[in-house]
């Protein structure tokens, strides 16, 4: 939720609005992570005016585990120099024991990046350098 008093609010959406008024070509993209059937919540959140004012609604799906496993490997290889260390400093058994552990609720992009940050901190200040399987269960039962 976000902690705006409703005279801040106010001014952001209204910053908003006049962005997207004056601006043939602009595109403002609005990044919110809803339940199915919280549009009412989202309309309450940002207002009609910017509610009116939004042309495409972009609806991600939950992942399959092996797209979820997919989605990792995709996003760590894109960022290493040498594309042989596979899912470094994941093993291949701790992404997947911590998919696992999210696919009970929702294996979206947003949660597989937010457990896997919240992984990488705890590893490096204990100075882990590998994650194994075994530290992921450590992690999730803590």
């Amino acid at each position: 939720m976000l902690l705006y008093t409703s005279r801040q609010f106010k001014r952001l959406t209204q910053g908003v609005k006049t962005l997207v008024d004056s601006y043939d070509n602009l595109l403002v993209f609005l990044n919110y992570t809803l339940s199915d059937g919280d549009e009412e919540r989202l309309r309450i959140l940002i207002g009609d005016i910017i509610m009116d004012r939004i042309s495409h609604k972009i609806c991600f799906t939950d992942l399959s585990l092996e797209k979820g496993l997919e989605y990792c490997h995709d996003l760590i290889t894109h960022y290493q120099l040498d594309k042989s260390k596979g899912y470094f400093p994941f093993e291949e058994d701790s992404l997947k024991a911590l998919l696992n552990s999210l696919h009970t609720r929702s294996l979206t992009p947003y949660e597989i990046n937010k457990k896997c940050s919240d992984i990488l901190y705890y590893s490096l200040e204990n100075q882990v350098n590998q994650i194994t399987q075994e530290q992921v269960v450590k992690w999730l039962n803590t």
